[in-house]
């Protein structure tokens, strides 16, 4: 998206152009009654069950996506304003909402990785890298999830080796990352994955 876009390169007025530009989607969609329940009860009436559980499925994946997302963002916000207490809350609640939700176990680690970096924690950032990529070696299975295992078979496969060498490569060259570079740890991790 080309706001994304302007934000990376800091040109942030021309981001904030297209943005006011842009409608809402909530605001177009409020004063009228939610399509996809509309949908699902049609289904239902006609005896479609299995049609409106995979339609709310996808939803509830999606909603459930977007909220870790916001919390995310929410969470940067607290840091940046020096409200570490308060960021360590919603990366609880983050943390809670993964399991909750059956989202990728992957996802339950970034929020507490966000505080991590943003204290320059080697110890702990190390010790959450383990995790992620443990958690990027074993498959997300949407199929064993009560929540959304109809729409598993329709669902393009999470590239977790491919996300494993991104990470990898920079730990390796990225200069935010030197610190972590100096820690006993880093070259154990870095072997110990960079194998698979």
């Amino acid at each position: 998206m080309r706001v994304n876009r302007c934000i990376r390169q800091d040109k942030l007025d021309a981001a904030q152009e297209i943005l006011d530009t842009m409608q809402d989607k909530k605001e177009l969609i409020n004063p009228l009654p939610d399509k996809l329940m509309l949908q699902v009860s049609i289904h239902l009436k006609q005896g479609q069950a299995e049609l409106a559980a995979l339609e709310l499925e996808k939803a509830l994946f999606q909603e459930t996506n977007r909220v870790h997302l916001i919390l995310s963002k929410l969470l940067d916000a607290e840091l940046a304003s020096g409200e570490t207490a308060i960021a360590e809350i919603i990366a609880e609640k983050a943390e809670t909402m993964v399991a909750l939700f059956d989202m990728w176990k992957y996802t339950g680690y970034t929020a507490s990785y966000q505080i991590a970096s943003q204290e320059m924690d080697a110890d702990k950032i190390l010790s959450l890298l383990e995790k992620m990529f443990e958690a990027l070696m074993s498959p997300w299975q949407l199929n064993e999830s009560v929540l959304y295992h109809r729409m598993a078979p329709q669902t393009r496969e999470i590239q977790s080796k491919e996300l494993l060498s991104y990470l990898l490569k920079a730990l390796r060259t990225d200069p935010d990352c030197g610190y972590l570079r100096e820690h006993p740890k880093y070259n154990e991790l870095i072997a110990k994955y960079s194998e698979n």
